[in-house]
């Protein structure tokens, strides 16, 4: 599944393991909920609702915490967040919390409530569930606001981590996790309160893809703070998405120079060059954001991703086995996996891995269960010669399919499921959906002959003789145009 990493504010983003293969260590899985705010205006801290959880998975991502936790990546629960519509609403009440912990595969979830007192200090509310029990621990803090982008989210981090101990009956102890002072030094968090904001808001804008304020809103929260280094990994990301990638390098490479161990930063580098197929350089930049951060399934993928263009299958496919012995539940994985075995022809390892995408709902792979409905559309057509098998996936895909998907892939699929009712012996079914096929790929000879045969099963003569004149011109010199003026020899009979 292609996807440009945003990230979006994380500085790191850890993945739920569920059934660890032997030797991978085991880690608790921990999901961060937006928080309810409460404030004045005159304060500027809207950024607060989806800012504070992010500072708060930056302080869980330190040293220490991280032996113990993976937290989920913001993406990941902000698409099913998106999905329940509890995006940009206000309190998430318990059952919505549970059913997000569900859907993401989180083992424990974390959601609360911040209130301003006054105009200098704040109450936060965290309150930590496990999802498997519905048992609860909440944790209150009381501090000052200038701090809520500093040394609050650390202290917030460490009692729910107690909390944590206490729910799992666990007797581990973290780590000392690094301090608000060095989170400072590498970039992660600012000084500045007023660049803290400015860098929420472009993230606002980025997330609706608005990427013209989002870049003046970070540029200005650099400006407000020249060492922030998480503004400039995001502004690269931005330049990233509008095609500027000589301008994102910059960015990333400048945030590398505050924060030399920037997963994030090295990761997004990485994308720049796979984007121009420099793929030396992209495997350098991913193996290096690799070492720093081992559980990310993303940077396992797009390795695998580079060596399946370069035909090294099975290379491609042990770091897509590592990602999902980091993440099991990772679906994108299964499909890559699915497509790396198919190039290999491991037919039936293919279905295997492909049928496993398949094995839960989840928005943040909902383009990639539609792939892998597709591709088993595809085997059981050609494959299997099972063309009802076929038709189930190829319909399946095409309820999935988003309203941007382009008008290209949207006909591949109405042309391979027109040819899998065609192959059943269902030409009426075959017709609808080759007929909008040809409208959508009006040049593909394939589609146009598969159309016409659609026409001439279910008695459409008339229409079955144009369309094979149609393609007579059109593929005026290769073999669907030959094939075509046979058959109007034969159906006109001269």
């Amino acid at each position: 599944m292609k996807r440009t990493h945003l990230l979006l504010a994380a500085l790191l983003g850890w993945h739920a393991t569920h059934g660890a293969e032997p030797g991978v260590p085991q880690k608790t899985t921990l999901a961060i909920l937006p928080f309810d705010f409460h404030g004045q205006a005159a304060l500027n801290l809207d950024w607060i609702r989806n800012g504070f959880p992010e500072l708060l998975e930056s302080a869980f991502s330190q040293p220490g915490y991280q032996q113990v936790l993976r937290l989920v990546d913001r993406n990941r629960l902000n698409q099913s967040l998106q999905e329940m519509e509890l995006g940009q609403s206000g309190f998430i009440d318990e059952k919505a919390t549970m059913r997000a912990g569900n859907m993401v595969g989180a083992e424990y979830i974390v959601s609360g409530s911040l209130v301003c007192m006054n105009d200098q200090s704040a109450l936060i509310t965290a309150k930590l569930v496990k999802v498997e029990t519905s048992e609860l621990a909440t944790v209150k803090t009381e501090g000052p606001i200038a701090e809520l982008h500093k040394s609050l989210p650390d202290t917030v981090a460490a009692k729910l981590f107690l909390e944590l101990q206490r729910l799992m009956a666990s007797r581990a102890k973290p780590g000392k996790p690094a301090t608000t002072d060095s989170l400072k030094a590498q970039g992660v968090v600012s000084e500045s309160i007023s660049a803290t904001a400015k860098f929420y808001l472009g993230l606002e804008h980025m997330k609706r893809r608005e990427y013209e304020p989002a870049r003046a809103a970070l540029e200005e929260a650099v400006r407000l703070d020249p060492q922030f280094a998480r503004a400039y990994v995001n502004l690269g990301v931005v330049h990233l998405q509008q095609l500027n990638r000589e301008s994102a390098r910059e960015y990333f490479l400048q945030a590398l120079q505050i924060f030399p161990n920037s997963e994030l930063a090295y990761y997004n580098l990485g994308l720049s060059y796979a984007h121009q197929e420099e793929w030396g350089e992209a495997i350098k930049a991913f193996e290096k954001a690799r070492r720093i951060q081992p559980d990310n399934c993303e940077t396992l993928i797009e390795l695998g991703k580079i060596y399946y263009k370069r035909k090294d299958y099975g290379r491609a496919i042990e770091h897509y086995r590592q990602a999902l012995a980091v993440d099991s539940l990772y679906l994108s994985a299964y499909y890559y996996l699915g497509v790396a075995h198919w190039q290999q022809k491991k037919f039936e390892a293919a279905r295997r891995a492909w049928e496993k995408a398949l094995s839960r709902e989840e928005p943040f792979f909902k383009e990639t269960i539609m792939l892998a409905h597709k591709s088993l559309g595809f085997y059981f057509l050609n494959e299997a010669k099972a063309p009802a098998e076929a038709v189930t996936h190829y319909q399946a895909a095409l309820r999935r399919a988003p309203p941007e998907l382009a008008a290209e892939k949207k006909g591949e699929l109405y042309s391979e499921l027109g040819k899998a009712y065609l192959q059943n012996r269902e030409p009426n079914e075959a017709v609808k959906y080759l007929e909008t096929a040809s409208s959508l790929l009006p040049n593909d000879p394939a589609t146009r002959m598969n159309y016409a045969l659609a026409l001439l099963g279910a008695q459409q003569h008339d229409r079955a003789l144009i369309e094979l004149e149609t393609l007579a011109r059109l593929d005026e010199r290769g073999s669907y145009g030959q094939s075509a003026r046979e058959l109007l020899k034969k159906v006109r009979g001269y």
